[in-house]
């Protein structure tokens, strides 16, 4: 792919031009913890199915261990999983 960089850690502040959505991002943070850890809690009591979704799929690609809750995947906003998040 032309212009790729393959970099360990990506300085956001360094060039902020390339992350134009990482200061909303950032100054929302305490938001999404606070809805993250609102879901958290509430799933705690029905074996972790917050997470579970693409559990079968990724132990098949990535190795057992991992866990995801995505917003959005391949492109796709996943629109049941971001109305748990409203804020």
């Amino acid at each position: 792919i032309d212009d790729l960089s393959a970099k360990p850690f990506w300085e956001v502040t360094a060039d902020p031009q390339s992350f134009p959505w990482a200061e909303k991002l950032e100054q929302n943070a305490n938001i999404i913890a606070e809805e993250f850890t609102q879901q958290i809690l509430q799933k705690e009591n029905t074996d972790s199915a917050l997470f579970s979704g693409d559990s079968a799929w990724q132990s098949k690609v990535m190795g057992t261990g991992w866990s995801a809750f995505r917003l959005q995947r391949l492109g796709v906003w996943n629109v049941e999983n971001c109305a748990k998040f409203p804020k």
